[in-house]
């Protein structure tokens, strides 16, 4: 996670990625052990600032903590379809059906 040159980089990615996947609201102290020992709280701090400012996370301050999540109205890192598009309908899932197209809720990959 860069503090230099563009923000959004693979690892601030896939910490997007990362929380639109799990959803709920996550504060810096529990985001920062899953990027331990390779980034330090403020490194994280810093990715999700730039998060934040693009607009791909929102906020909210809570005591005296801020916690994060991506949310519907939260823009989409380029190179990923939004959330929208890549839910499938519910007829779609279902594996008695032997003609069943691919799921749209298969894992993302940037599209580069």
């Amino acid at each position: 996670m860069s503090t230099t040159g563009d923000p959004i980089t693979p690892d601030v990615r896939a910490l997007w990625l990362q929380l639109r996947e799990d959803g709920g609201w996550w504060t810096l102290d529990m985001l920062t052990p899953h990027w331990k020992p390779t980034h330090t709280p403020r490194t994280v701090q810093h990715a999700m600032d730039a998060l934040e400012a693009g607009g791909f996370v929102e906020s909210r301050d809570q005591a005296t903590r801020l916690s994060y999540r991506v949310t519907p109205d939260c823009e989409t890192l380029p190179g990923f379809l939004s959330r929208s598009v890549t839910q499938a309908a519910p007829d779609e899932r279902s594996t008695n059906n032997p003609e069943m197209k691919p799921s749209k809720t298969t894992p993302l990959f940037p599209v580069f």
